[in-house]
């Protein structure tokens, strides 16, 4: 039986005295019975007069609850409310309201109009971690619909285009395929991106443990502009051969055998230029290779041809074959102003006080760090040196007129000796008014050493001697002079 809560206490009253052949009066109940009028002369169920009544006050409202109900059967009900029949309920209504309370339906759900669901639903599975969750297969017989528009066929998603197509998965947005580690995706046909797509982590092309964020196992060809790292920390390693069928740019610098270059191109290890190739500079032949024969230079036009070190050019071929060295140590030193020196049977130096040119400023000719009027060598190597003197108020009667190259004071290199008395200008007993001497010698010298040039006017062991270097003229036209450069 049901009840539903009277208008007026005159029609309670009547309802009770047809029904239960008693009176009850406002805020008590029936006597031996489960039905009382509340204060607002409302017909509920009451604990009745005693404690133990199945019916108790769930929150305070005028609503009352009992431990099991069993409706439309005379059985004793099972669960807290057992309804033999259809139930129909009007409104939300609420199957489990809390993460721990679960609903299983064990038959068939009908929702002719719709049903609505709250967080999380599982089917065959009474714990779902997902808005829904299937434990065993799901069959669809007919079409499946996303959105009203979709079907498991041919799928769209992101859009409200209702032309889903013919067979294919169409997605607007971002789009995830996998998000951990471990996932793969296998594209087994084309994957084409109209205008872009974006793939997070690693992807394999031809292997399903991709190593790199992108591994290609098999050929690839790129079209369109292809960038290989946009950072000077990005390095592009290429194990195989690089083919440029038309051409290839490469920003900023490029490693070959390096991971760290440092120069636009850099190369460890040996580079090959094919027979009959042309490596040019700026556009300019510079190398070409034929038959055992490597041409530097060009051959279609008159250019010149320079080698240069950090301080300049060190070798220079002009385009008419002329060659230049520029840098070659060399020298010419020359005596500004009569030198006058009295020995006695000893060596004297010749002071070459002034330089028409002194390349690598290697000649101490003055007040110097080194020798003084010596030349100290800069390079080991071959040195060619010549050595012209005029000496002025040459006396009869010196016995012999001798120079020399001295070496560091260890070795001596000599020139001619001129017996002056015997055969020489003053056998016949006449002073000469000057006299000019010479000498040249190819030395080969080691850097550090030095050069420096003596003569010797002898008239005895015990007398002394005076000659005189003639310092007339100047570095156009010297008199007396000194001069030397590296052969090799």
């Amino acid at each position: 039986m049901s009840f539903s809560q009277a208008q007026s206490r005159g029609r309670l009253l009547r309802f009770l005295v047809d029904n239960l052949g008693q009176e009850v009066e406002a805020g008590t109940a029936a006597a031996g019975s489960y039905i009382a009028l509340n204060s607002d002369s409302e017909l509920v169920l009451s604990a009745g007069d005693g404690a133990l009544g199945p019916f108790t006050e769930s929150d305070g409202s005028n609503a009352y609850t009992t431990s099991s109900i069993n409706i439309g059967s005379t059985d004793t009900p099972s669960y807290t409310l057992d309804v033999d029949g259809t139930f129909r309920a009007q409104g939300n209504t609420y199957l489990g309201d809390a993460d721990a309370d679960v609903t299983t339906i064990t038959s068939q759900l009908t929702a002719s109009e719709g049903a609505y669901f709250a967080d999380l639903v599982g089917i065959g599975d009474s714990s779902p971690s997902y808005t829904l969750d299937v434990n065993g297969d799901i069959r669809v017989t007919d079409d499946l619909f996303v959105d009203d528009f979709a079907r498991i066929d041919a799928l769209r998603v992101g859009t409200t285009d209702t032309d889903p197509g013919d067979g294919n998965l169409y997605v607007e947005g971002s789009t995830t395929l996998g998000n951990a580690d471990s996932d793969v995706t296998n594209i087994s046909s084309q994957l084409t991106a109209s205008e872009g797509g974006y793939f997070v982590d690693r992807v394999g092309i031809g292997t399903t443990a991709p190593q790199h964020a992108l591994d290609v196992n098999g050929s690839t060809g790129f079209r369109g502009n292809t960038t290989l790292g946009d950072a000077a920390s990005d390095v592009t390693t290429v194990t195989s051969q690089l083919t440029a069928s038309e051409g290839g740019y490469f920003a900023d610098r490029v490693g070959i055998g390096d991971s760290t270059p440092s120069y636009t191109l850099d190369v460890n290890g040996d580079a090959n230029l094919a027979e009959g190739q042309t490596l040019r500079i700026g556009g300019v032949y510079c190398v070409n290779h034929t038959t055992n024969t490597v041409t530097v230079g060009s051959t279609t036009s008159a250019k010149d041809l320079k080698l240069n070190v950090d301080t300049g050019t060190a070798l220079a071929i002009d385009s008419y074959g002329n060659i230049t060295k520029p840098l070659q140590p060399a020298f010419f030193a020359y005596r500004s102003g009569d030198q006058s020196n009295t020995q006695t049977n000893a060596w004297g130096t010749l002071a070459f006080n002034a330089e028409r040119f002194d390349v690598g400023g290697d000649y101490c000719y003055s007040m110097c760090i080194g020798t003084a009027y010596a030349f100290t060598v800069p390079e080991t190597g071959k040195y060619f040196f010549r050595l012209s003197v005029r000496l002025d108020a040459v006396e009869w009667w010196w016995d012999y007129i001798w120079m020399r190259l001295n070496i560091s004071s260890s070795r001596y290199v000599y020139g001619p000796i001129t017996s002056w008395q015997t055969g020489g200008p003053g056998e016949g007993g006449a002073d000469a008014a000057y006299w000019t001497w010479s000498m040249s010698a190819l030395l080969d010298l080691t850097a550090g050493e030095w050069v420096r040039p003596e003569l010797t006017a002898n008239n005895g062991s015990t007398n002394p001697t005076t000659w005189i270097m003639c310092g007339d003229g100047d570095a156009s036209s010297p008199r007396s002079y000194f001069t030397g450069w590296l052969v090799g």
